[in-house]
């Protein structure tokens, strides 16, 4: 009985395609749990590539999938492109992975959030004059503008806790 509750309690929060576009030239776009979708994802002869963000002549990778279970996931997802699941699917859980300073005056560090123990996403910090604003990659959109909201906040007070240790 124990065993079931904890594979039910595991399954409960578990990144899930929730649509799936293909962009072109081997490009998709794929939405998670009705919360966020990540543009740019390349497939190509058996091989899934991530996006990544290019600034001043770097690419700089912004997001890693963390589990093998998602990498199958969203390969036989992608490999159909299959429409919407008619699934109301719960938001997603997440937590701090990282946090790294920068030595910027304005992006002042870099926080990887762990969504559902599977996708890794690096988030910008910027500090203003009496706030602070966080920035996802380019890629990497919220659909859902509360669990968008959610995402931020946690960001920002995850980093001022830090800050003030």
């Amino acid at each position: 009985m124990i065993l079931i509750s904890i594979i039910f309690a595991f399954n409960l929060f578990s990144l899930e395609i929730t649509d799936c576009n293909f962009e072109g030239k081997n490009f998709f776009t794929l939405e998670f749990n009705n919360s966020f979708k990540i543009e740019k994802i390349k497939y190509n002869k058996n091989t899934l590539e991530m996006p990544y963000t290019e600034f001043s002549d770097k690419k700089f990778k912004d997001l890693f999938i963390y589990s093998k279970d998602l990498y199958q996931k969203i390969e036989n997802f992608i490999q159909n492109c299959k429409k919407p699941v008619s699934k109301q699917f719960s938001n997603v859980s997440y937590t701090v992975f990282d946090i790294k300073k920068l030595k910027s005056q304005k992006r002042v560090a870099n926080i990887t959030v762990l969504f559902d123990n599977s996708l890794n996403v690096v988030f910008g910090i910027v500090k203003m004059k009496n706030f602070y604003l966080v920035y996802p990659p380019s890629f990497f959109k919220f659909v859902d503008e509360n669990f968008k909201k959610e995402v931020f906040n946690f960001i920002i007070k995850k980093y001022t806790e830090m800050e003030n240790l």
